[in-house]
């Protein structure tokens, strides 16, 4: 990559899987899966970002977590949730120990985001999941982009280790 583009100043590692399966019924390759693509992967991408980064002194990464797992609990997700709250215990982590370095470690959050996820969501479903959110509305992606786009610029130079929370105001109700 660097003998491409000669260095790496921003990355968003954004990956995520999950089905609802009640803890004692899923099996133990579908914990793995999850935890793979959800957690194990975010650190992957660490272990190789960090030290291009460190070649230049700077640098900034913000990683994907979730509301569900980072910030509340739903019912049949624990893996997706066990690897999204470690998704921001990681960030945290990280961004302690290349702070000094120049690096700054940050994670997103999404809540409820117009996304491919919510395809097969019936009309009423996604009504009522609107009306669940305080803005009354689902997010688009283009606003997690946004707020990703802000955090691996310079606008946000003073912010690490933080846990960017994108929900309309779902979880502060």
């Amino acid at each position: 990559m660097s003998q491409a583009y000669g260095r790496l100043d921003c990355a968003f590692n954004n990956a995520g899987i999950g089905k609802s399966v009640p803890l004692t019924e899923r099996s133990e390759e579908e914990w793995d899966a999850e935890t793979d693509v959800n957690l194990k992967a975010v650190w992957l991408c660490l272990k190789y970002q960090i030290p291009a980064m460190l070649k230049t002194g700077t640098g900034a990464i913000v990683n994907m977590a979730s509301m569900g797992g980072a910030v509340i609990g739903a019912s049949g997700f624990s893996a997706y949730q066990a690897a999204k709250g470690g998704v921001v215990g990681l960030t945290r982590s990280a961004a302690i120990e290349y702070a000094g370095q120049g690096i700054r470690i940050n994670a997103v959050s999404p809540g409820l985001i117009a996304t491919e996820i919510l395809s097969n969501v019936s009309e009423d479903m996604l009504q009522q999941m609107s009306n669940a959110v305080p803005l009354k509305r689902i997010g688009e992606a283009a606003e997690i982009a946004n707020a990703v786009i802000w955090l691996c610029s310079d606008a946000a130079s003073y912010i690490t280790g933080h846990n960017l929370v994108i929900d309309g105001g779902f979880t502060v109700q």
